[in-house]
């Protein structure tokens, strides 16, 4: 019987070293996702590669992410600098067609130096 339990309690202990796991996953990929990265999920993959996530402690994981984000490996899951926003791309096209429409309808004037 005494064994019994020792089996049950190796088993718990087990799980919630599981569960502590899976939670510091599920911060690492919020923080990921909040840091700009498309596929958190792959993100966390990556990330596991270079930290034990066991004895890593998160209550500076902005810091973290921020230090795994310069790195040669963490820096391919980020997206790039010069790249433009889906939203700064609309807002250019449709600033270009209302001047483009201004122009045709006389409202706007071009002026040539």
């Amino acid at each position: 019987m005494s064994q019994d339990l020792e089996n049950q309690v190796e088993e718990l202990r087990s799980e919630i070293e599981n569960l502590k796991l899976e939670e510091k996953r599920k911060s690492i990929r919020n923080a990921l996702y909040k840091a700009g990265v498309e596929d958190a999920h792959k993100g966390v993959k990556g990330f596991e590669q270079d930290y034990d996530l066991k004895s890593l402690d998160l209550s500076n994981i902005n810091q973290i992410i921020a230090n795994w984000k310069n790195t040669k490996f963490g820096s391919v899951f980020f997206p790039e600098k010069e790249k433009e926003t889906k939203n700064e791309t609309t807002k250019r096209r449709r600033s270009a067609e209302e001047i483009s429409k201004g122009l045709k309808e006389g409202s706007l004037k071009l002026k040539l130096n």
